[in-house]
């Protein structure tokens, strides 16, 4: 994972841990969490925010 850690692990920086301390899908519901991971900024306007958007061939690709 090149933006965010899991469990602690791994030495990105961009992004909060994805585990810690609770994951997203414990809060989430499955199709806020679709459309979030699929365009982030739809949902939540945070200007700071770098996290991209997956193209639709690359979330075909990815949730198939």
């Amino acid at each position: 994972m090149v933006c965010h850690r899991l469990n602690g692990a791994g030495d990105a920086e961009l992004g909060p841990d994805l585990n810690i301390p609770h994951s997203p899908t414990e809060y989430f519901g499955g199709d806020f969490l679709r459309q979030y991971i699929r365009a982030p900024q739809s949902l939540r306007r945070w200007p700071q925010a770098r996290m991209p958007g997956f193209s639709e061939k690359v979330w075909r690709q990815w949730s198939s």
